[in-house]
């Protein structure tokens, strides 16, 4: 077998010089790629972007090929994406008059034809993953679809914002994706639920896995013994990190650690001003080096408008720490198996939460104990890597079918 998995912006989990930030789709691909490569009758690559030339490399067993991707400097992404605003019904006009002209269907891309590999994994719908899984079905290669995110944020309910013809041609070919993968992974039932009713496709589920060891990591020196502990990007949109600003202004008796990648200079700016006795502030923390930061929380907080399934849930259940959210639950982790709270988007609520959870307690035990079991028995690495391989047995078993099928037709 010979799979390869596609997900340009995981350099940081191969590369220790890469210091870009990185998410749950991230970490999860190069989990599931390091962990198979270290099981017999495999041989894995993994495809990142780079913006100059590189040569193969082969990193804990994972043969390390690069996609040449362009890259433009924040100061100028943000220029074009703040310094000019269209009038909305010129936008409007501009793109009933190009929609048609959209290419209906991604096309394949040499650099996938040419991969030695018999299976895709990709994660995510955004080029050049989709453009992976045109390749495949053009150079005879198999393709799995991994979901990253929930599929409303994928097809919004209104395609005029501030790229219109991006978002329409971007909706498009997530919809060809879904339909023309063949085989697609949800992260969790409600995924599943969403494909079947919306899209009439029945998928994989593999949750996010989550490697479960005895080491106990010591407490890292910059923080306190005890602390609330937020981790993300300083995104105002998804992440709602000003949400998290406002609940330390509530609770200057609380000690926090935030972990936050600032996206802007203008974030970087506002970070520093909340800067404070409770709050140590820590702008990046490498993958393998984050796990003592959860380990001696106290609570999770996550401000998040909605997720898919972050890892960061499974890092704190994983030793026991308590989840509070302003809103998301994924696939019911925090209300149906008991990991957690949610506020229902209410920032009294969460106040409330925090309050009410910072303190030692029957209900917190309860939670603590409820986090660690639900790990255990649905995100361990072991048992999703199975998983996995017997999805990659199912879809080339299936291929060859078709194939005698055809050959015989």
């Amino acid at each position: 077998m010979r799979p390869c998995f596609v997900r340009i912006e995981a350099g940081p989990l191969f590369f220790a010089d890469d210091h870009r930030g990185i998410g749950g789709a991230e970490v999860r691909s190069a989990m599931f790629a390091k962990a198979l490569a270290r099981r017999p009758d495999y041989e894995v690559s993994f495809v990142l972007g780079s913006c100059r030339p590189r040569p193969t490399e082969s990193v804990d067993g994972v043969r390390v090929h690069f996609l040449r991707t362009m890259r433009r400097s924040r100061d100028r992404a943000r220029g074009l994406a703040m310094g000019w605003q269209w009038p909305a019904d010129m936008i409007q006009r501009i793109a009933h008059d190009i929609h048609a002209r959209l290419p209906v269907t991604p096309k394949p891309w040499p650099f996938f034809n040419r991969l030695d590999a018999d299976t895709l994994l990709c994660f995510g719908m955004q080029p050049p993953m989709i453009n992976a899984i045109a390749s495949a079905r053009y150079s005879g290669k198999r393709s799995i679809l991994f979901l990253v995110q929930d599929l409303d944020d994928d097809f919004p309910g209104t395609i005029w914002n501030r790229y219109p013809l991006k978002r329409m041609r971007d909706t498009r070919w997530r919809r060809w994706a879904i339909e023309h993968a063949d085989c697609i992974v949800a992260q969790s039932t409600s995924q599943q639920e969403t494909l079947r009713s919306r899209f009439g496709r029945e998928s994989a589920l593999i949750r996010n896995p989550i490697k479960i060891s005895n080491h106990d990591p010591a407490r890292p020196p910059e923080v306190p013994a005890n602390y609330a502990l937020w981790v993300g990007r300083s995104d105002h949109r998804g992440k709602r990190s000003d949400l998290c600003l406002e609940l330390i202004r509530r609770h200057p008796q609380i000690p926090f650690v935030v972990v936050m990648n600032p996206c802007s200079d203008r974030d970087a700016a506002e970070l520093e001003q909340t800067r404070r006795n409770n709050v140590v502030l820590l702008r990046r923390v490498p993958f393998d080096a984050i796990e003592p930061y959860y380990r001696h929380a106290r609570l999770l907080i996550n401000t998040s408008l909605r997720e898919g399934f972050p890892n960061t849930f499974l890092q704190a259940a994983r030793w026991g720490v308590p989840i509070i959210t302003w809103q998301v639950d994924p696939d019911g982790m925090l209300t149906r198996h008991g990991c957690g709270r949610t506020a229902g988007g209410c920032m009294d609520s969460l106040s409330e939460l925090l309050n009410r959870f910072w303190q030692p307690g029957p209900e917190r035990e309860a939670i603590s104990k409820a986090g660690k079991t639900y790990v255990r028995l649905h995100h361990d690495l072991d048992d999703r890597v199975a998983e996995l391989e017997e999805l990659i047995r199912k879809v080339h078993g299936e291929a060859r079918e078709k194939d005698k099928t055809r050959q015989s037709a």
